[in-house]
């Protein structure tokens, strides 16, 4: 499995509510990304980033976030994820990053 962040979001209902928009609620403020019907991708959104990084790390923005953890069977389908948090980015705003805190 793989995560992705979508770090400093401004707001967390908007971000909920774009995830509403756009994918299938898999439970209670948690959403999946399909492929036919198969889930390869779980979405939350996360008011709380710093847990997910050292709090003196610059690279963390604090605030709401997009957390999405990628099936590790699925992997091929990383790019449809990976595009998917693009279009939410530019709607939302906020900085990408992988589990290793690179830039995407």
């Amino acid at each position: 499995m793989r995560t992705f962040f979508l770090y400093g979001i401004k707001d967390a209902r908007q971000a909920s509510a774009y995830l509403d928009h756009h994918l299938t609620p898999s439970g209670e403020k948690e959403w999946t990304l399909c492929s036919g019907a198969r889930p390869f991708a779980w979405l939350r959104v996360d008011p709380e980033a710093e847990l997910y990084g050292d709090e003196g790390d610059d690279l963390i923005e604090h605030g709401p976030c997009i957390v999405a953890d990628r099936s590790g069977a699925l992997a091929h389908l990383e790019p449809d994820l990976i595009a998917f948090l693009k279009l939410a980015q530019s709607t939302l705003g906020g900085t990408l990053r992988g589990d290793n805190d690179e830039l995407l």
